[in-house]
């Protein structure tokens, strides 16, 4: 009898120790997750604050930084004049393809005295300025070039380092996730870990973005077709009479398509008109 009830003693202390570290294991999960869900720009201040982070580079050496390479975004417009705008344009499509860049986008408009036209293209930025020399060297009469370069290097390097903090949080979250035993646990780790990754995925867009404008520089490059030589005061009239026809052809069409008006205008004066006499004959 004796040793019967040892034995149940002995069963229900491990059961008691047993849970005692269950619960120990899923406080400490809790615990975890609850730390790690501070907002991702604070995690680098929770880990290391301003204060450690100068004793700790007193006591290590100093390490010879390696400089970051410039991030530079061009952006450039090209005005000129030409006798023939397709073999200009032929010229800049060859031009464009010796270069290994592409056409962004190609539209005209006319002027009247002038067409112009307008060719946005983008070029690798190691061979953008050796294109902007060959386009304007075989031009007519140079209007205008403007260049601008934007630095984004710290923005560039701002996140780099973030995607860097946030994908070392997530592997954090990974290593609870696998010391998790339940199902609340499960739940909570996979909950931030989903909002860190969208995260994650928005800001390697934005990474991706700068990179592709820092990899192509964009030139647009709009030119005018010179009119003939031979369109002096008279051909000039005559466009000017051309015009003036189309405009007043317009108004007349203009004029007409308002006929509804017109009719409610004639009925409203009709029924004046008729009421003024009844009123005179009465009197």
């Amino acid at each position: 009898m004796k040793t019967t009830v040892r034995i149940l003693i002995a069963v229900l202390c491990g059961l008691g120790c047993s849970c005692n570290q269950e619960q120990q294991d899923h406080q400490e999960v809790m615990a975890q997750v609850d730390l790690m869900q501070i907002p991702p720009p604070k995690v680098q201040e929770m880990l290391i604050s301003p204060e450690q982070e100068a004793d700790r580079d007193l006591q290590q050496p100093a390490e010879t930084k390696v400089p970051t390479e410039r991030k530079i975004i061009k952006n450039g417009t090209i005005r000129f004049d030409t006798k023939d705008a397709k073999e200009t344009q032929a010229y800049i499509a060859k031009s464009v393809a010796e270069y290994k860049g592409f056409i962004v986008l190609e539209s005209s408009n006319d002027q009247n005295y002038q067409i112009e036209y307008r060719t946005t293209v983008q070029i690798p930025a190691d061979k953008f300025e050796e294109f902007l020399t060959v386009i304007s060297t075989q031009v007519d009469n140079l209007r205008s070039k403007d260049i601008s370069a934007e630095d984004v290097t710290a923005e560039y390097v701002d996140v780099e380092s973030r995607i860097k903090t946030k994908k070392e949080l997530e592997a954090r979250y990974q290593q609870l996730l696998q010391k998790a035993t339940k199902v609340e646990e499960m739940l909570a780790i996979e909950r931030e870990m989903g909002t860190l990754r969208t995260d994650i995925e928005s800001i390697e867009g934005r990474l991706r973005y700068l990179k592709d404008r820092v990899a192509f520089s964009t030139l647009t490059i709009i030119y005018y077709e010179t009119p003939p030589a031979s369109l002096g005061f008279l051909g000039k009239l005559g466009i000017g009479l051309a015009d003036g026809w189309n405009n007043l052809l317009e108004f007349l069409v203009a004029v007409v398509s308002l006929w509804p008006f017109w009719l409610l205008i004639a009925g409203f004066i009709f029924l004046l008109l008729r009421y003024r006499r009844r009123k005179v004959a009465k009197a």
